[in-house]
């Protein structure tokens, strides 16, 4: 039974949320496992978005249930009600909810001014004191609402007064999370697991006039890169990889003359590499097209290189080797090794039936490179690349 409106302060409803925020990274976790960090690089603002609704499930639709709290609320025997101490509807659970995460929604705007103007290559920005200004009041906001509960009688945060609800004490002993809120919450986290694939990155650019700027520089490299070292070289020791299947090999040649890079629902800048992008030397770089392995070994000496690739062709039933010409392009996230013009490596001739590779690498503070491919016709897969005796 719920006692006579007795309202819980701070230090229960943090050990609550405490409790909730474990359930939460634990759920998250399982939700995004085998994501890597290079696709959350460029799908960050998917990401946020995902989660913040993962989160508002949890919370809108538990608050608004039988159960009339969360997990961590029902440990603690304490519930969200409404004026007069029934359960709060949908609608006001999921206002609770905004008001709750109000200072987070604006220290993500905060991080993603912050993210433009740094790619901006202007160091003195102003928007880099806008997203300072808005991390202060976002912290502020998420302070001043949380501990308001201690100075108000009825113990309200600012998230509740917002929404008109109160946290109290509960001791009903036939709370219960109905199963239908357990089913909508594995869907929502189904949901949210499959449309982070399908949704686009959206990369942050650097303005019209460096973008400009940044086609004239890197055609002039293109061009002189194009005389200096031909597409179709030939080198037993080089490098190659993925094989998504069929493709015009002009489409390689067009990611090589333009800026862009549009690849697996991915849009990203691209700019010709400086001599600290390089990574000169011999690379193993393993994937898997569906269940077919791709061992290369990629050869890089500045901007460009070779990559050697053995794989089985299942079309022709039997083992293929082709050689790719590579070039090296940095984006505000990583670099990018793009193949051009794959050629047989026992016929000597342009094959079509093999699509171009383009492989997106970071490096981890820890040293670990994390890399993903992405072929001319759009196949993604996950990549291992170590160096060889570099």
């Amino acid at each position: 039974m719920i006692s006579q409106l007795q309202y819980v302060g701070i230090p229960k409803r943090f050990l609550a949320l405490f409790i909730d925020g474990l359930i939460q990274t634990f759920v998250g976790f399982v939700i995004f496992f085998g994501v890597s960090q290079a696709e959350l690089a460029v799908k960050f603002l998917s990401y946020a978005a995902l989660y913040t609704v993962i989160q508002w499930g949890y919370y809108s639709l538990m608050e608004s249930s039988r159960a009339r709290g969360t997990f961590g609320k029902m440990a603690l025997g304490i519930s969200v009600c409404n004026a007069s101490g029934g359960q709060v509807s949908l609608q006001q659970a999921t206002l609770r909810f905004l008001g709750k995460a109000l200072w987070i929604v604006i220290f993500y705007a905060a991080i993603v001014i912050a993210l433009f103007a740094r790619y901006s290559g202007n160091p003195d920005s102003p928007y880099f004191v806008l997203a300072g200004i808005l991390v202060i009041v976002s912290l502020l906001l998420g302070a001043v609402g949380y501990l308001m509960a201690a100075f108000m009688p009825e113990r309200q945060a600012l998230h509740d007064r917002i929404a008109h609800t109160f946290v109290i004490e509960d001791d009903d002993p036939e709370r219960f999370v109905p199963q239908k809120i357990i089913l909508q919450l594995i869907a929502i986290a189904v949901v949210a697991r499959l449309l982070f694939h399908v949704i686009p990155g959206v990369p942050l650019t650097s303005g019209s006039t460096q973008t400009n700027q940044q086609q004239a520089n890197q055609k002039t490299s293109v061009q002189s890169q194009r005389e200096s070292n031909p597409p179709n070289q030939n080198s037993g020791n080089t490098p190659n990889q993925n094989s998504g299947n069929t493709n015009q090999n002009s489409n390689s040649n067009a990611n090589q003359d333009s800026s862009t890079i549009m690849r697996c629902g991915v849009t990203e800048q691209l700019l010709p590499p400086s001599p600290n992008s390089y990574i000169d030397g011999d690379w193993k770089v393993n994937f898997a097209v569906g269940i077919e392995s791709h061992q290369s070994v990629l050869r890089m000496k500045g901007a460009t290189g070779v990559m050697r690739t053995e794989f089985f062709d299942k079309q022709a039933n039997k083992p293929r080797v082709v050689l790719q010409a590579m070039k090296l392009k940095v984006s505000p996230n990583g670099i990018w090794l793009l193949g051009s013009n794959p050629i047989d490596e026992e016929t000597k001739q342009a094959t079509s039936t093999y699509s171009p590779d383009n492989i997106f690498v970071q490096r981890a503070p820890s040293g670990e490179f994390t890399a993903v491919n992405c072929d001319n016709n759009n196949n993604l897969s996950r990549v291992s690349i170590v160096p060889v005796n570099n």
